[in-house]
C-alpha cells in the first residue's frame, strides 16, 4: 500500500526538523519537507535522510497550495520572531496560519497538527505574540479540516542559546530562580507529532499540552553541577526593570511564568506531565535532555 504524505511545514527548523526525523524513523509516511531555500545545506541533509524536500513559504499560500496537493496531513506552525529574537510581529504571524488552514480546507488534508503555545493561566495576558497563537487555534477549531492541537512548553532546545545563555558557570534567564518553567525537548514533540498522524482517529479534533519536566532556575543550575562533577553553577535572572523598560512583552511573560512556576501550582501542568508519560513513555526529563545533548561535557 501507499503510505500516506505528511507534509512538514518549517522543515528546517528544531520543531519542523524534529518532526521529520520522528516521521521519517516510524517508516509509516512519505515526508514532504518544506522550505524556503530548498537548496541549501539544511534541506539537503533532510534530503539525504530520506524526505522529499519542497519549496513552501508560510506568507504564500499558493505555494502552500502546490505542496499540500494529494497529501493527508499537514504538520503547522508559525513564527513571529525576527532571527534576532528581538522583533515580533503578530501580523505576520496570523498571515502564515492563516494561509495554512486555507491552504489545509482547500487541499482536502484530512488532518492538521499544530503546534500553539501553552496557554494555562493566559486569560487576557495582554501578550500579543500569545494571544495570536489563540486566534490561530479559534481558527482551527471553526474550521472544516481535522485537527489536532499541541500546545507547547519552553523549549529545552533554548538552553545555551543566545537569550538563555550559559557561560563561565553563570546561566542567564529571564524568570526568577525560584519559579518553575514548564519544559519540552523538540525531539519530543516530533514524537508526539508522529504518534497524532499514526493513530489519527484517536487524535482527531483534540488539543493536549504538552510538558515533560518542571524546573525552576535555581533546580537547573543544580542539574548542571550533578551531571559535571560538582562544578559550580548559578542562575541569574534579567533585571525586572529593564525588561518592563526595554522588553515589554517578555516582562508580561516573566509574571505569567512566575505566577505559574510559585506554589499553588496550576494542576494542569502535573496533569499535562502525566498525559505526557502515558502517552510516550520515553518522553525526556530536563535532566535527560541535558545528557543527551552534552551540557555533562561543556557544551556551553
Amino acid at each position: 500500500m501507499a503510505k500516506n504524505t505528511i507534509v512538514v511545514c518549517g522543515a528546517t527548523g528544531n520543531q519542523g526538523g524534529a518532526v521529520v526525523d520522528a516521521l521519517l524513523r516510524s517508516r509509516d509516511f512519505h515526508v514532504v519537507a518544506l522550505t524556503r531555500y530548498p537548496d541549501n545545506v539544511s534541506a539537503n541533509a533532510l534530503y539525504e535522510k530520506g524526505a522529499d524536500v519542497m519549496f513552501g513559504d508560510l506568507n504564500d499560500k499558493a505555494s502552500l497550495l502546490a505542496a499540500f496537493k494529494n497529501a493527508h496531513g499537514v504538520f503547522g506552525l508559525t513564527q513571529p520572531w525576527s532571527k534576532d529574537y528581538k522583533k515580533v510581529s503578530t501580523k505576520e504571524e496570523m498571515k502564515q496560519g492563516r494561509n495554512i488552514i486555507e491552504a489545509c480546507r482547500e487541499s482536502g488534508i484530512r488532518h492538521l497538527v499544530f503546534t500553539s503555545v501553552l496557554s494555562i493561566g493566559m486569560e487576557e495576558t495582554g501578550i500579543p505574540h500569545l494571544e495570536s497563537k489563540l486566534m490561530l487555534e479559534n481558527n482551527i477549531r471553526e474550521g472544516t479540516v481535522p485537527f489536532t492541537i499541541f500546545k507547547l512548553a519552553t523549549f529545552m532546545d533554548n538552553l545555551g542559546a543566545p537569550y538563555f545563555p550559559i557561560k563561565d558557570g553563570i546561566i542567564k534567564g529571564s524568570t526568577d530562580g525560584d519559579a518553575k518553567i514548564p519544559y519540552i525537548s523538540s525531539k519530543d514533540i516530533g514524537e508526539f507529532v508522529t504518534i497524532a498522524f499514526q493513530f489519527q482517529k484517536y487524535y482527531h479534533n483534540i488539543e493536549m499540552n504538552l510538558i515533560t519536566d518542571f524546573v525552576s532556575g535555581n533546580e537547573l543550575a543544580a542539574l548542571l553541577s550533578k551531571i559535571n562533577d560538582g562544578e559550580s553553577f548559578e542562575y541569574k535572572a534579567e533585571p525586572t526593570f529593564a525588561m518592563k523598560l526595554f522588553a515589554k512583552e517578555f516582562y508580561k511573560m516573566r509574571l505569567l511564568s512566575e505566577k505559574n512556576g510559585r506554589p499553588p501550582y496550576p494542576p494542569e501542568i502535573e496533569t499535562a506531565i502525566k498525559n505526557c508519560k502515558d502517552k510516550y513513555l520515553n518522553c525526556m526529563t530536563l535532566e535527560q535532555f541535558l545528557i543527551k545533548n552534552g551540557f555533562n561535557k561543556g557544551r556551553f
